[in-house]
C-alpha cells in the first residue's frame, strides 16, 4: 500500500471539505426534529435498555424509600414482564404487586442480578438505592394475573368478586405472543 505525500493529503482534504449549506446548519444552534444531524445522530434519546432502573431511581428520589415501603406496597398495573417490580422488590426491598394478564418472566432479571448488573454503577445515588448484595436471596413480586377491568372497582362487593373471577379466567385462557394477545 502506497502512502500519499503530505501535500497530496492536504489537497485531498481541501477537495473533500465542503461548506455546509443553509439547510444543514441549525437555527439558533438547535436542530429541528426533522433535520438529520449525521448518521446515527438523529436525536438525543434515552435507550430503553435501562428504562426500569431509571424509573425505579426516579420513584426512590421523588417519593423516598420510607414512603414506598409504607403501607402494603406499590400496585404496578400493566406491569408486563415484571422488570420494574422485580427491581423494586429485589434491588430496593420495596413490596410490589403486579396486575397483568400475562405471565411474568423473571429469569432474565435474576440472571442480571446474579451477574452483578444492578451493582455496576458506582455513583453514590445509585449505590444508596441498592439494598441487597448480588448473592442475596431473591423474591418474585406478588402477581395478580387478571385483566384490570372497571367491574373490579365500580360495583358492590358481590359483583366485584364475580368480575374478578371472570377476569382471572379470561387471563388464564388467553394466549400471548411476543407481539401481544393472540385470539
Amino acid at each position: 500500500q502506497l502512502e500519499s505525500s503530505p501535500d497530496e493529503r492536504e489537497a485531498d482534504a481541501d477537495e473533500n471539505s465542503q461548506k455546509p449549506s443553509d439547510s444543514d446548519t441549525p437555527r439558533n444552534g438547535v436542530s429541528a426534529p426533522h433535520e438529520r444531524r449525521g448518521f446515527g445522530v438523529n436525536r438525543n434519546k434515552v435507550g430503553n435498555r435501562d428504562k426500569c432502573a431509571v424509573f425505579r431511581r426516579w420513584l426512590l428520589g421523588t417519593f423516598g424509600l420510607e414512603k414506598l415501603r409504607s403501607g402494603s406496597g406499590i400496585l404496578d398495573v400493566a406491569g408486563g414482564k415484571g422488570e420494574l417490580a422485580f427491581e423494586l422488590v429485589n434491588v430496593s426491598d420495596v413490596s410490589v404487586t403486579v396486575i397483568d394478564p400475562r405471565e411474568m418472566n423473571l429469569a432474565r432479571y435474576v440472571k442480571k442480578f446474579r451477574k452483578g448488573y444492578y451493582h455496576l454503577n458506582t455513583s453514590a445515588a445509585v449505590r444508596s438505592a441498592i439494598e441487597k448484595n448480588a448473592d442475596a436471596q431473591l423474591f418474585a413480586p406478588r402477581h395478580a394475573r387478571v385483566f384490570f377491568t372497571p367491574g373490579m372497582w365500580e360495583w358492590e362487593v358481590g359483583h366485584r368478586k364475580r368480575a374478578m373471577w371472570n377476569s382471572y379466567e379470561l387471563a388464564h385462557a388467553s394466549r400471548w405472543s411476543r407481539r401481544g394477545l393472540v385470539r
